[in-house]
């Protein structure tokens, strides 16, 4: 393991195989599950998810390049997707097509939907966990509207605790430097490339504007969202999908993927999976 990450190593790194998509459990007579990584780029997140999953349920998960060629890393949601999207119809020419992600693995794994439908495939089910829609342009004001309307909902008492939450959140000082904590060089090396690929996510997610979806969103929400968000059952979604189906999960975001919430996260999952797989 220390070979593998110091840079200096005299390990021939050229020899390796590294891929984009990653195999996370390939057993399995159900359709594989493709899961896509969070801003940091990596899919270690993901691990209880596929565990309480079974070993009945194929899993793969994109990773971002930026993790093994920074300089690669792509700087838009669009030519993301549009990466995976091609590495994925290499591995797996005909669907059916199951994709998901938590946070920003959703809004990527949206766009490499869009993609899919427009070169003529079915996307059977796009599972969103805790996704929250990226707003689009504002010929699409509706979604605006919604907005608005979920935030007069709120009330007086929503709105001062709202708008406390985020005042605290912009004077929280900031937390003690990783590299100081750790004694690990953020330079040179994997966690520098993490460091990396997070920032060219979040530019890259800032930056992107949604379109309605077409089909059917599947939608895995907090029931406990916190008081920093504007309170929304379908996420920002209502006005940017044909159809949406919610399935609240008792957690916050944060510990959507963490136990317990997580085996009851999966076994939402897996009803989903079902009607696809025995239908």
């Amino acid at each position: 393991l220390a070979a593998v990450l110091e840079p200096k190593s005299l390990v021939d790194k050229e020899s390796t195989s590294w891929s984009s998509l990653v195999s996370l459990q390939p057993d399995g007579s159900r359709p594989p599950f493709f899961l896509i990584h969070t801003t940091p780029g990596d899919i270690l997140g993901y691990g209880n998810l596929v565990h309480h999953l079974g070993t009945d349920q194929p899993c793969y998960g994109f990773q971002s390049i930026g993790l093994h060629q920074p300089k690669q890393a792509h700087t838009s949601i669009e030519e993301m997707a549009a990466y995976y999207v091609q590495l994925l119809l290499s591995f797996r020419p005909e669907g059916p097509y199951i994709l998901g992600g938590w946070c920003y693995g959703g809004i990527v794994s949206v766009e490499m939907a869009q993609q899919l439908l427009a070169q003529g495939h079915k996307v059977d089910l796009l599972v969103l966990i805790d996704t929250w829609a990226p707003r689009p342009d504002f010929k699409y004001y509706r979604y605006y509207l919604n907005r608005i309307g979920c935030f007069l909902k709120m009330g007086t008492h929503g709105w001062i605790r709202y708008l406390w939450e985020k005042v605290k959140r912009k004077s929280r000082s900031r937390p003690q430097n990783v590299s100081s904590v750790l004694a690990v060089d953020l330079e040179y090396g994997h966690l520098a490339n993490r460091k990396y690929a997070l920032k060219t996510n979040m530019q890259a997610v800032k930056r992107y504007r949604s379109t309605p979806y077409p089909g059917r969103i599947t939608l895995f929400n907090a029931e406990n969202p916190g008081n920093a968000i504007v309170q929304d059952p379908k996420s920002g979604w209502s006005t940017l999908a044909a159809e949406i189906e919610t399935h609240p999960i008792p957690s916050s975001h944060r510990d959507m993927l963490q136990e317990p919430q997580v085996k009851f996260l999966a076994g939402k999952i897996k009803e989903c999976i079902d009607r696809i797989h025995l239908s």
